[in-house]
């Protein structure tokens, strides 16, 4: 009996157990289609359930509302994809990290496949191409980019231009899985720049031909009137009859009058100096020098260049000239040299020449018509200077160390320039003016104002070497004022220079001698130049102060140097 009880009981309990494991799963089943917005507990009656089964369909409902909540914001998340990316206007794509396209929406398709393609090993290069070789390029390698990019390409079948932004998407680990692309039809914008350069082009061209027509009118039509009125200003009424006393002042007034017409309708600031008649008086070259030098440091500083600046100690501080021409002369001819020089130096150098030295020349590139007749006039002029017979020639030297300029360009250029005021004969003036000043005067107008002071250009030049325009003025009543002050107190003195720049070493060089300052200067020093200069010391250290100067690059080779000399003094001092 006992047995049978037992086994009715167990019976009862199998059959209860079953009936709840039927019932959570029938509860499970049903969870999907009854799922609510918020937690429910399982409709298990605690009384018929075991709390084993009870916590089991707690559990259950709540990964049921989980899931639900999950799957309603993927919904939701996928309804916005679909409406921003499918229905964008805009064409979009992905693609792999190799470069296959991994999905395209509706508008790349719309626009790049004429067909639908079931195929979707594409890449990228098989719809657009990039404007140029190093686009295309860059479009053929993407596996290397690390950064967002925005190229312009074009369409292969419709051919317009389009703007596309490519962005690469990294890894847990930072490496590239692929790229997101996007494309913007920029094909209007396009043809709107393209249209715009063209018209630029066109524009351009126009300015270019109105230079032109500046440039001869400057030249063709403002020179002869300059020169009629330099040739009747001069005259002295005196000497004619009344009828060509009026005459002379009406050629005088029409000449003025068309020059400031001529003035008026050109407009051109860089000639506006022409509207000053010559006016010959005492100039100050010394100074003048100094002033077009200053104007130059703060373009010389940015272009990384060195501005030299050597007035000889033997020349006169004062001439006879035109200031305001000569002022436009020197800096016309060193704007030119700047233009022109890259890397080094530029220099100006204020030197006299006489007679003798300017025939003793050896390249005479002189762009002038009547030297001989000018070197006479020279000389004569300078006959009321006993004490400086020789100095004939004032030459303003303008060196640079830049491109330098062929034979056959300084050849053009010299017969250019000795056709004097020929108009028929004016075909390079433009090229003159475009290579040798750009925004001054022109060296055709250069050498018209040096003619009309009774000077002239000289040009010398050597390719690779840098080229040097020397201006030559006549030595009209010249005024020796001293600028380099001799002192008895310089004689007791061994100047010690290393100078890297051979012409600022030259123009030392001869400072010193003028001074008559001993001085050893070198351009590059060794070991063996280190000895002799020590031993030059040695014998001249009892009546000699020796001063080091040197430049920057040797300071280290020097010091130590003058460690070793020091030693060798303190050692000689001890015995």
């Amino acid at each position: 009996m006992a047995a049978i009880m037992l086994f009715i009981i167990a019976l009862l309990y199998m059959l209860n157990r079953r009936t709840n494991w039927e019932q959570l799963l029938i509860y499970t089943d049903n969870l999907s289609s009854h799922a609510k917005e918020a937690y429910s507990p399982p409709p298990f009656l605690q009384k018929k359930s075991t709390p084993e089964f009870l916590r089991l369909g707690h559990a259950l409902s709540r990964v049921s509302y989980q899931l639900h909540n999950d799957y309603r914001r993927i919904k939701t998340l996928t309804h916005r994809l679909e409406s921003l990316v499918d229905q964008s206007p805009l064409p979009m794509l992905m693609i792999m990290r190799h470069g296959q396209i991994s999905f395209f929406n509706k508008r790349f398709e719309q626009i790049f496949m004429s067909l639908p393609q079931s195929d979707s090993n594409y890449e990228l290069t098989d719809f657009i191409a990039g404007k140029d070789e190093s686009t295309q390029r860059l479009l053929q390698t993407l596996s290397n980019l690390r950064v967002t990019r925005t190229l312009t390409v074009y369409g292969l079948e419709n051919e317009q231009a389009y703007q596309l932004h490519v962005t690469p998407w990294f890894g847990e680990h930072g490496q590239v899985h692929g790229f997101t692309v996007l494309l913007n039809n920029v094909n209007e914008f396009a043809s709107q720049i393209g249209q715009l350069q063209q018209q630029n082009q066109r524009l351009q061209r126009q300015i270019d031909e109105f230079n032109t027509i500046k440039s001869t009118m400057g030249h063709d039509l403002r020179l002869p009137l300059e020169a009629m009125i330099d040739t009747l200003e001069p005259i002295d009424p005196e000497t004619l009859t009344a009828a060509q006393n009026d005459i002379l002042i009406s050629l005088i007034k029409s000449s003025q009058s068309m020059l400031t017409t001529l003035n008026d309708v050109l407009d051109i600031e860089e000639i506006a100096v022409r509207k000053t008649r010559l006016s010959i008086e005492p100039v100050d070259i010394y100074r003048l020098g100094q002033q077009v030098s200053q104007s130059f440091i703060e373009r010389i500083r940015q272009q990384g260049l060195e501005l030299l600046y050597f007035f000889t100690p033997d020349s006169p501080r004062c001439i006879d000239t035109d200031h305001q021409r000569l002022q436009q002369i020197l800096y016309d001819l060193l704007d030119n040299a700047v233009k022109f020089t890259t890397s080094g130096y530029v220099s100006l150098t204020i030197e006299t020449v006489s007679n003798a030295e300017l025939l003793a020349t050896k390249n005479r590139s002189l762009v002038n018509l009547n030297k001989d007749l000018t070197l006479i006039k020279s000389s004569q002029i300078n006959k009321d200077n006993p004490n400086h017979a020789s100095h004939d020639w004032i030459r303003f030297s303008i060196k640079d160390s830049g491109m330098g300029i062929d034979i056959a360009k300084q050849h053009q250029l010299l017969v250019q320039l000795n056709k004097s005021n020929n108009q028929n004969t004016h075909r390079n003036v433009n090229y003159i003016q475009k290579n040798t000043t750009g925004q001054g005067l022109g060296l055709n107008n250069v050498n018209s104002f040096a003619r009309l002071l009774g000077g002239f250009i000289e040009i010398k030049s050597t390719m690779t070497e840098g080229s040097s325009l020397n201006l030559y003025l006549p030595c009209r009543r010249p005024n020796y004022q001293p600028i380099y002050h001799h002192s008895q107190h310089l004689t007791h003195i061994h100047l010690i220079a290393v100078i890297k720049q051979p012409l600022r070493a030259k123009h030392l060089r001869d400072f010193c001698a003028y001074l008559s300052m001993s001085a050893t200067i070198y351009t590059s020093i060794d070991k063996l130049d280190l000895q002799q200069l020590n031993e030059k010391l040695a014998q001249d250290e009892q009546r000699l102060a020796p001063i080091l100067l040197l430049d920057y690059e040797y300071y280290e080779t020097l010091s130590i140097a003058s460690a070793n000399q020091a030693i060798g003094n303190d050692d000689r001092q001890k015995h």
